[in-house]
């Protein structure tokens, strides 16, 4: 269990590092690379739920981590077990016209899209722009 709480910690790090100084089509070409995944394997749903709370946890250690970074590293983490998961990211209007936008993870687990992180919101008021799987 320490291991996962400082890979976490690492990869919280790096994706939030690459968030500040590279320009968007890079880490995003970087995140999906952390997120190839061969031989998928059948998600555990305890380690979908250790895997989301641990980095909740580390998240406390990194400055400024928001959903996005939390999400892609999940979805990284995931794929280090072979679990496949989907990296979401909707949009909706705020009350003060501005956009939020938001980002989380979902994992098939028999047959059921199940949240994995990023819930802490009303999913459903926001367009889900799409989906990296």
């Amino acid at each position: 269990m320490i291991a996962l709480h400082l890979y976490a910690l690492l990869m919280l790090w790096i994706v939030r590092i690459a968030q500040w100084v590279l320009p968007y089509p890079t880490w995003r070409r970087m995140g999906e690379s952390l997120r190839h995944v061969e031989h998928p394997q059948a998600p555990d749903a305890t380690f979908l739920h250790e895997t989301a709370w641990t980095v909740k946890r580390m998240s406390k250690l990194v400055p400024r981590v928001n959903c996005l970074t939390q999400a892609v590293t999940v979805a990284h983490l995931l794929a280090r077990r072979h679990i496949e998961s989907r990296l979401n990211i909707g949009v909706k209007s705020a009350s003060n016209g501005r956009i939020d936008a938001h980002a989380w993870v979902t994992a098939d687990v028999n047959g059921v899209e199940t949240l994995v992180i990023g819930g802490r919101v009303n999913l459903r008021r926001y367009a889900r722009l799409g989906a990296v799987e």
